[in-house]
């Protein structure tokens, strides 16, 4: 195992994210989109700890493994327990609550119409070339593990 042997993931994930933050921001500030929900900042809590709690068992995870959370990084180990049971991305997953939350939190529209570009960069420049890279790393394993586990939920 080397380096050179990665996903070939050339952004850190929490770029597109954080991307759409921004933009979501800017959007809002030149052209104001309100979100008017009832009950949106009980579910932006209800997100949020969602993600957080996601994202730390995620985290745990890896540490408990002894692999990198770093997609541009050679792994050591396929996880399928803790979240990995339930979605192959949870770290992916959390990303996306996180942007939900926020979104219900400042009531900005943008933010919600957002989550879907958010949703397609994760998924065709992260997620594509990880299950490539894991799939020529861990084979029939994998493709296994892809079988009894969904992408998302």
């Amino acid at each position: 195992m080397t380096e050179e042997d990665n996903p070939g993931v050339d952004w850190p994930p929490p770029i597109y994210p954080l991307a759409a933050l921004g933009l979501g921001y800017l959007l809002d500030k030149y052209l104001p989109w309100a979100l008017v929900l009832p009950g949106r900042l009980p579910a932006a809590v209800f997100l949020l700890a969602a993600a957080f709690l996601v994202m730390g068992w995620a985290l745990w995870a890896f540490r408990r493994h002894q692999t990198t959370v770093l997609p541009h990084k050679a792994n050591r180990a396929l996880i399928t327990d803790g979240p990995f049971r339930y979605t192959r991305n949870p770290i992916y997953l959390a990303f996306l609550l996180l942007q939900a939350a926020v979104a219900l939190a400042l009531a900005n529209a943008w933010l919600l119409l957002l989550l879907p570009v958010t949703w397609a960069c994760l998924r065709y420049r992260v997620i594509k070339l990880e299950e490539a890279y894991l799939a020529r790393r861990y084979g029939k394993v994998f493709t296994a593990y892809c079988a009894r586990v969904r992408r998302w939920l």
